[in-house]
């Protein structure tokens, strides 16, 4: 088996804890030997990023932020800031989930009030575990965001001292 095929079989099943995480992550970035640009550091980050929810916002985010700031200032962006735009899309979207969900128990309670019948019910317990679900992809979200750009550090880095 060779190394490559070794590499993707080892993050099939993402490390728990902080230091398998950490050496998984070095293993990464040593593989990477050729010359690192921008616009191959942001095909590798596309690549790493592919698969579920959260990956795939971290991308986006990612991708925002560059077209937004420019790819340096991405690079240079302080953990504090990520965070804080994370906390903004999120106060955002929650909220707008919160609104629809009321205006929705709202109107069931209407017309239970006048007596009709309903085919659709709200189910609270599903409405508050799928809340939890998207709280918790923010939050993979925004850790594979952060380990990304760091990542992405190191390769620039490593290029500049070569």
């Amino acid at each position: 088996m060779d190394k490559y095929a070794r590499f993707l079989r080892n993050i099939a099943n993402e490390p728990r804890n902080k230091r398998a995480k950490r050496r998984l992550m070095e293993r990464e970035l040593k593989n990477y030997t050729e010359t690192m640009t921008e616009q191959k550091v942001i095909q590798w980050m596309s690549e790493r990023l592919d698969g579920d929810v959260a990956r795939k916002s971290a991308f986006g985010m990612i991708m925002a932020d560059i077209e937004q700031y420019g790819f340096q200032t991405f690079l240079d962006m302080p953990p504090e800031t990520v965070v804080s735009e994370y906390l903004a899309v999120t106060e955002e979207v929650t909220q707008d989930a919160v609104d629809y969900f009321k205006a929705l128990f709202s109107q069931e309670q209407e017309l239970e009030e006048l007596g009709i019948d309903q085919s659709m019910r709200l189910n609270p317990p599903e409405s508050v575990e799928a809340m939890r679900n998207g709280m918790t992809d923010i939050m993979k979200s925004l850790l594979h965001y952060i380990e990304t750009q760091r990542m992405a550090n190191t390769m620039i880095y490593n290029e500049e001292q070569h």
